[in-house]
């Protein structure tokens, strides 16, 4: 019997957060990034405001009455309706990204401010010193290293990391 290889990334959970407030194309983008890591096998889990995503009733609809983009877009999600505008909801958000690997939302919104503020960081530099210490002589992994460190204004430390690459045989090709 043949078994299917695992998908990619079907060992992580991804929290999909829409908020109703912002304009339809970045809400799309949003769905579409989800949708992606969804077909890829992540488990991903879609927050929707009350009252559910307004793109639930946008045409075409299907048969059923149910938005055919919005199927399009959400097959293979699991949806949880949230309040993150009250203390409940939020809290109950920070619980799951808790437990979550990565956080898909949009900007700006109500709760991207919210969103910002959890931070991955601790276990970004964990991985990364993971696959650095994994692969000495892979320059990539450090190049990665230093731009995840300049992004978070970790300049000095970003530096020493190119540095490192620069200073001999660890160079990129």
């Amino acid at each position: 019997m043949n078994e299917s290889p695992a998908l990619p990334l079907s060992r992580f959970t991804v929290i999909e957060v829409n908020d109703a407030g912002v304009p339809l194309p970045l809400r799309l983008a949003a769905s579409l990034a989800g949708k992606i890591a969804a077909d890829l096998g992540a488990t991903v889990l879609k927050i929707e405001p009350p009252g559910g995503d307004p793109l639930r009733a946008a045409p075409p609809l299907l048969p059923g009455g149910e938005s055919a983009l919005f199927h399009f877009l959400n097959t293979s999600k699991q949806s949880l309706v949230l309040d993150l505008g009250g203390e409940r909801g939020r809290a109950t958000l920070a619980g799951l990204l808790d437990k979550a690997d990565a956080c898909l939302f949009e900007e700006p919104s109500q709760t991207a401010e919210l969103l910002r503020r959890y931070d991955f960081e601790a276990e970004a530099l964990a991985l990364y010193q993971r696959a650095i210490n994994a692969a000495p002589n892979e320059p990539q992994y450090r190049e990665d290293f230093g731009d995840f460190l300049l992004s978070r204004n970790r300049r000095d430390e970003a530096l020493a990391a190119w540095r490192e690459i620069a200073s001999g045989d660890r160079q990129t090709h």
